[in-house]
């Protein structure tokens, strides 16, 4: 990465993984978490949300030009609510979601993405499964995604 040879202080990155292969990847991830832990900052353009939430404490959601969102990334994520669980069990767990009016957002070989309205509902499956005595590997209760809250907010401007 040529950007870096002079060592600046700043450094600015378009879209730094697109059409990299997983091992390059990871070469690069290493650079830029290096670079950060040297005290330079790193500016970073990604449509990648996934990659932002990886990289950056603090962000600037653009929309046509107009800032939608900013500030530090975990701070917007905690003024939001849980929005879904996942599960992973043993077994099939649908009925189980059916009684308390949970809808599967995504199920593989019975891990479920469960969408949730209210985080009391999730609390209330875990306790029943425990006591029917149903195997719970993982439960975790998740806030929205960067991309979830990117799409919410970009929807409201437009």
């Amino acid at each position: 990465m040529t950007a870096i040879i002079h060592n600046p202080e700043l450094v600015v990155l378009d879209e730094p993984f697109s059409g990299l292969d997983p091992v390059n990847t990871e070469i690069l991830k290493n650079i830029i978490i290096n670079l950060v832990k040297e005290g330079k900052y790193v500016i970073m353009s990604a449509h990648q949300m996934v990659t932002i939430e990886e990289f950056c404490r603090d962000i600037l959601i653009l929309n046509k030009g107009k800032t939608v969102l900013q500030g530090n990334l975990k701070d917007i994520k905690e003024g939001y609510p849980a929005n879904r669980v996942e599960i992973d069990v043993k077994q099939d767990i649908r009925n189980y979601l059916k009684e308390f009016d949970l809808e599967i957002e995504n199920e593989t070989n019975n891990n479920y993405i469960i969408k949730l309205k209210e985080e009391e509902k999730a609390h209330q499956l875990l306790n029943k499964l425990v006591i029917d005595g149903i195997k719970v590997d993982k439960f975790e209760i998740k806030k929205p995604t960067l991309n979830d809250i990117f799409i919410e907010k970009v929807e409201e401007t437009n």
